[in-house]
């Protein structure tokens, strides 16, 4: 029978961020990565 593991959920700070070009190469390389699903990116 295959157990049932828990989402693991991180979270990251990134700053020092001038374009919305630059945030969206971050992005698409952090949504490539194995095992990510879901990625929620906020501007603060």
């Amino acid at each position: 029978m295959a157990q049932k593991s828990e989402a693991e959920s991180q979270e990251w700070t990134v700053s020092g961020m001038d374009c919305a070009s630059c945030a969206a190469k971050i992005r698409t390389a952090v949504e490539r990565l194995p095992g990510v699903s879901v990625l929620i990116v906020t501007e603060n």
